[in-house]
C-alpha cells in the first residue's frame, strides 16, 4: 500500500489524473481489487502557452529534486560548500550580477572589448583536484551547481567526464556553466537512424554508397568473426554427439541465468556476477553461431544465383542477419566512440547571457575530444571484457555527441545551434543537428522514495534483487527495474511511458559518422579550439544580448542569494 500511495503521489505531482472504473458494484470486500486508469498529461494542454506548459513540466521535475535536497547528508553538503563552517564558499566563484552588468554595459558601443570581461575556458573535473581560489574540490563545486537544477541527478556505473566552464577574465574565475559526458543510452531512434544503425536507414546508406550484396556479406562476416574471436570459450564444456554439440550455447545460457538467480537469493555476489557474464557469453556465442551459419547459406546462394540486395531486402532471414550486424556495430560505437551530453547548461548569473549555448558549443571542441580520447586510450571496457571472458582494451576515438532537450515543448538551448563562418567568423563549422524526438519513455516521474519502497518490496518477495546497478546488467537498468517493481504493486508497464517527448540532437565530430562506422573511414575532422568557440559565441550570441538594455537591466536586479540552495529551498 505504501508503494502504491507513493507512486500515485509522484504521478499526480506530474499532472497525471486517475479515472476509476464503475463504482456502483464496489463493496468493502472488493475494494482492494478495484481497477483504475491513469490518464497522462498532454505535453501542452488546450489554451496553455508554451511557457505555462514548460512551467508545469518543471514543477513535476522539482518533486524529486526537493525530496533529495531534504536528505540529511545533502543538507550537510550544502552547508559545507556554502561556507557556513569554514572561510571558503562557493559564493566566491559566483559572479556578482550587478557588477557584471555594469561592466558589460561599457561594451554596448564597442563590442570588441567583451573579451576583456568574458574569457571562457574548460576545466576538467578530476577526482581530488581543488579549486585554486577556494580550496574546494572541483567535484564538490560541480555537484553543488548540478543540485541547483530542476532535474534530479543520478550517477551511473559508466564513463563520466565532468567539466566546469570558467571565466578567466573575472576575479576568481567565476563558474559560467557545467557539463558532463557519459555513456549514451543503448537505443535512441533519432541518433540510430542518423548513424544508419537501423534497418531502413542502413539500406539507404548501402544504396547511397553502392555497396553490393557480396560486399555487405563480407562486412557482416568480418564483424561476426571478430566478435566471436573476442569471446573466451574456456569455461564451456562441450561434448559432441553426432553433428550436434551438447549442451548448446543457448542451453548453457539458460542454465547460467538460473544459477545467477539462485546465487542472488543466497546473497552470493561473486557467483551471481560470474553467472551473469557466463550467461551473456553463452547467449552471444549462440547468436553468432546461428548468424554465421545463415550467412554462409546466403553467401552460397548469392554466388550461385547472382543475387543483389534488391532481391533479398524483404526476406525475413536477411533482415535478421542485417539487424544482428547493426546491433553489433551500434553497441561498438556507442560503447567507445559516442558519448551523451547528459548535463549541459549555464550557472547563475550567466544563464541570462545564453551561456548554456556556449557550454553546448564547447562540448564539440578539440580540447574535449583530446581529453576524452586520452582518458580512455588504455582503459579496459569492463562490460565487454567480462562478457568476453578476457580483458578487452580498445581506445576511444570520440566521433559524435548526443543530447536531448530537458522539455519537449518551447524553445531549447540547442535550437538552431550552429556556428558558421558567415555568422560567427568560426574556422570550422559546428552544428548541433535536431533529429527525431524521443518516444517519451523514462523514470524521471517517479521519485527516489518510490523506487526505494518498491525495490525493498522486490527483495521481500523474490528474496533477491535482480538489478543491482552493476556493469553488465543490461541496457536501461533503472527503467527495467522500476517497470518490474511497479508491476509487483499492480501498475501496468504503460506507466513508464510518460509521453513527454524530448528533442534529440547530435553533433558529428567526423567527416561522416556513417562512413566512419561502416567503411572504416579514418579521416579526422579538424575541430575548433575552446578559445575560438568562445569568440564565435560572443559574436553570434553575446553581442546582441548585451546590446539589449532590458536584459542588462534585468541582470542588475538579480540577487546572488537566488543561486544559493539554502535560500532557494528553505
Amino acid at each position: 500500500v505504501q508503494g502504491i500511495a507513493s507512486a500515485l503521489c509522484d504521478v499526480f505531482a506530474n499532472g497525471w489524473k486517475i479515472k476509476f472504473d464503475d463504482l456502483r458494484d464496489v463493496t468493502e470486500s472488493s475494494f482492494p481489487f478495484m481497477k483504475a486508469t491513469l490518464l497522462k498529461p498532454s505535453m501542452r494542454n488546450p489554451g496553455e502557452t508554451l511557457n505555462e506548459a514548460k512551467a508545469r513540466a518543471r514543477k513535476g521535475l522539482l518533486v524529486g529534486v526537493e525530496q533529495h535536497l531534504k536528505e540529511e547528508s545533502v543538507q550537510e553538503f550544502i552547508a559545507k560548500i556554502e561556507g557556513y563552517r569554514n572561510k571558503s564558499s562557493i559564493l566566491q566563484l559566483i559572479d556578482n550580477p550587478l557588477d557584471l552588468s555594469k561592466e558589460l554595459e561599457k561594451c554596448q558601443n564597442d563590442t570588441t572589448k567583451i573579451n576583456k570581461i568574458i574569457d571562457p575556458y574548460i576545466q576538467f573535473v578530476e577526482a581530488d583536484t581543488k579549486d585554486k581560489f577556494t580550496g574546494i574540490k572541483l567535484k564538490d563545486l560541480w555537484r553543488y551547481c548540478r543540485l541547483t537544477w530542476s532535474m534530479e541527478y543520478n550517477s551511473s556505473p559508466a564513463r563520466e567526464v565532468r567539466m566546469l566552464i570558467r571565466n578567466k577574465a573575472r576575479v576568481g574565475h567565476p563558474i559560467m556553466g557545467i557539463a558532463m559526458l557519459t555513456n549514451p543510452v543503448s537505443n535512441l531512434t533519432g541518433r540510430d537512424e542518423h548513424m544508419a544503425t537501423t534497418y531502413e536507414s542502413f539500406l539507404n546508406f548501402v544504396q547511397e554508397k553502392s555497396i553490393s550484396l557480396t560486399k555487405l556479406i563480407a562486412m557482416m562476416k568480418e564483424t561476426f568473426k571478430e566478435e566471436e574471436g573476442l569471446i573466451s570459450k574456456k569455461d564451456f564444456n562441450k561434448t559432441k554427439s553426432g553433428s550436434r554439440i551438447t549442451p548448446s550455447y543457448a542451453e548453457m545460457a539458460a542454465q547460467a541465468k538460473a544459477s545467477r538467480e539462485q546465487a542472488l537469493e543466497n546473497d552470493d555476489v561473486a557467483s551471481a556476477d560470474y553467472f551473469l557474464f557466463h550467461s551473456k557469453r553463452a547467449q552471444k556465442l549462440s547468436e553468432l553461431e546461428t548468424a554465421l551459419k545463415d550467412l554462409k547459406l546466403l553467401e552460397n546462394q548469392t554466388r550461385q544465383e547472382k543475387l543483389s540486395i534488391d532481391d533479398v531486402d524483404q526476406n525475413n532471414n536477411f533482415k535478421l542477419l542485417v539487424k544482428r550486424f547493426l546491433t553489433s556495430k551500434r553497441r561498438e560505437v556507442i560503447s567507445q566512440d559516442v558519448m551523451d551530453v547528459s548535463v549541459c547548461g549555464a550557472i547563475f548569473p550567466y544563464n541570462s547571457l545564453l551561456a548554456g549555448k556556449l557550454v553546448a558549443y564547447l562540448m564539440a571542441s578539440e580540447e574535449v575530444r583530446k581529453y576524452v580520447n586520452k582518458k580512455y586510450e588504455a582503459a579496459e571496457n569492463v562490460i565487454r571484457s567480462k562478457t568476453a571472458g578476457k580483458q578487452i582494451r580498445k581506445p576511444t576515438n570520440l566521433k559524435g555527441l548526443t543530447t536531448t532537450s530537458l522539455y519537449g515543448v518551447g524553445s531549447s538551448q540547442y535550437n538552431r545551434l550552429k556556428l558558421l563562418k558567415e555568422n560567427s567568423g568560426i574556422t570550422n563549422a559546428l552544428e548541433w543537428k535536431e533529429l527525431k524526438s524521443t518516444e517519451g519513455y523514462g523514470t524521471y516521474h517517479f521519485s527516489k522514495r518510490t523506487k526505494k519502497i518498491i525495490s525493498d518490496l522486490e527483495i521481500k518477495k523474490k528474496k533477491f534483487k535482480n538489478v543491482n546497478q552493476k556493469h553488465g546488467e543490461g541496457a536501461s537498468p533503472r527503467m527495467r527495474e522500476l517497470k518490474a517493481n511497479l508491476k509487483l504493486i499492480g501498475f501496468t508497464e504503460d506507466v513508464i511511458k510518460h509521453e513527454q517527448k524530448r528533442r534529440t540532437y547530435f553533433v558529428d565530430l567526423t567527416k561522416d559518422i556513417k562512413e566512419s562506422i561502416f567503411l572504416k573511414n579514418k579521416r579526422s575532422k579538424k575541430l575548433n579550439k575552446a578559445s575560438e568557440i568562445g569568440k564565435a559565441w560572443m559574436k553570434r550570441h553575446l553581442q546582441q544580448r548585451i546590446c539589449n538594455k532590458e536584459i542588462l537591466s534585468s541582470l542588475k536586479k538579480e540577487k546572488i542569494e537566488n543561486f544559493l540552495l539554502s535560500y532557494k529551498f528553505k
